[in-house]
């Protein structure tokens, strides 16, 4: 069993439970428009089906309303008209399958009680202001915050964030700290960062809900989620499957060394505003393929289509950093790509590091373990500037190739930050 060091306790509630006082809601539908694309919700063939189905979908499954709203034959299809003229009893068996039919189609001859003021016209609707619909739409029977927005939103278009248990549910799980338990305080989350536009906000809460149907369940899946990279839960569950796998393939010095990293990164990071759940998943992933021996890299290279260079078919060391971010993506499920590369760029380095590209080459450079006037000099110049201290962090790891040759993307990355552009001698 590999020996932890001291204060990792400490490290991981740092990171995986770092809740924070406000979530950049921008870059979460940056990340789930990017994997959903644009869902085109509602699920309606008009805006009235739009109103009947918030209302119906109160406290039940979406396919128990496809079930209720198919029971409108084409005798009877639905329309404001016909909700109007039907009798209540007829209207309960109608939506039956929806549950809680009794009150539900009272409240669905109430809200098209409503929307018979505007003579059940759309554009007439759409003419009349945000507030003044809203506060009307709350004074109707049955009709609460989320439906009411739910009715603006999606059948008349107006800009106004639907917040739902999936909501709560992903800003908790996002790590968001004291959700407010006001209805309107969580959709100022939302409202104050976004533009005020109705089609971003219809695409924004329809990825949220595909996104909870998918992977953010009551019991998370977390593989292949596209918010992987910025969520805590992800990282609570992840940290304890990687370092599990860690303990067992690598030997007693890397353990402590990646634990060690892992530490410095997070600190890097904070210091330098890149975000710490990324760093720590790079930091502990970065030598999980360590524990391959020369053999076995070059097997899974092969195996998985990973391109090694002349310089890397002469010397493996640099490999492990490809196959670990390979590794990260088809073991644990890291999807990130800012992660990914971190992952593949810190052995070796590259001509355009991004900042967290920086954080990890330098934290495994300058981890604690690491001994040497050069390691202190680098440690310093990295709590001021990690372009400072990326060229020294290179130099560090220049120690192991023993007199051999830099990689090329090595000499190129220390070209550009430490001589700035100007070529030298290999």
């Amino acid at each position: 069993m590999k020996t932890e060091l001291q204060g990792e306790v400490t490290l991981a509630s740092r990171v995986q439970s770092r809740h924070r006082d406000m979530i950049n809601v921008s870059a979460v539908y940056y990340n789930l428009c990017s994997h959903y694309g644009n869902l085109n919700w509602w699920p309606a063939s008009s805006p009235y089906e739009v109103i009947v189905g918030a209302v119906l979908t109160q406290n039940t499954a979406w396919g128990n309303v496809e079930k209720a709203i198919a029971n409108f034959t084409y005798d009877m299809p639905l329309s404001p008209e016909l909700v109007e003229i039907i009798s209540t009893e007829e209207l309960i068996n109608i939506i039956r399958p929806a549950g809680f039919f009794n009150q539900k189609a009272m409240y669905l001859k109430a809200v098209t009680t409503w929307y018979k003021q505007y003579d059940y016209d759309v554009e007439t609707v759409k003419r009349q202001s945000l507030p003044a619909l809203r506060k009307e739409l709350l004074a109707v029977k049955g009709i609460g915050e989320e439906t009411a927005d739910s009715i603006l939103l999606y059948a008349f278009g107006f800009p106004t964030f639907v917040i739902d248990a999936y909501t709560r549910r992903l800003l908790t799980r996002l790590g968001y700290a004291n959700i407010p338990k006001k209805y309107d305080d969580v959709k100022t989350i939302f409202e104050t960062e976004l533009p005020l536009d109705a089609e971003l906000y219809n695409n924004y809460h329809a990825c949220i809900v595909i996104n909870a149907k998918e992977h953010c369940k009551s019991k998370p899946k977390c593989d292949g989620c596209p918010l992987s990279g910025v969520c805590d839960t992800f990282v609570q569950i992840k940290a304890n499957d990687i370092k599990s796998y860690l303990a067992e393939i690598l030997d007693d010095k890397r353990y402590k060394h990646t634990l060690a990293v892992c530490d410095t990164a997070v600190n890097l990071a904070q210091r330098h505003g890149v975000d710490t759940q990324k760093a720590f998943l790079a930091a502990l992933l970065h030598d999980c393929a360590r524990g391959l021996d020369t053999e076995q890299l070059i097997n899974y290279c092969d195996e998985h289509n990973i391109q090694l260079d002349d310089y890397m078919r002469n010397d493996i060391n640099p490999v492990h950093a490809f196959v670990g971010a390979d590794m990260a993506k088809q073991c644990f499920g890291i999807n990130d790509i800012d992660i990914l590369n971190a992952i593949s760029r810190h052995a070796i380095g590259c001509e355009e590091m991004t900042l967290l590209d920086k954080v990890i080459l330098v934290a495994d450079a300058t981890e604690p373990t690491r001994k040497g006037c050069d390691v202190d000099d680098a440690r310093l110049a990295a709590g001021i500037s990690l372009d400072k201290a990326l060229p020294l962090a290179m130099r560090i790891k220049s120690r192991y190739l023993e007199g051999r040759p830099m990689h090329p993307s090595s000499v190129k990355m220390l070209e550009k930050y430490m001589y700035g552009g100007r070529q030298i001698a290999n």
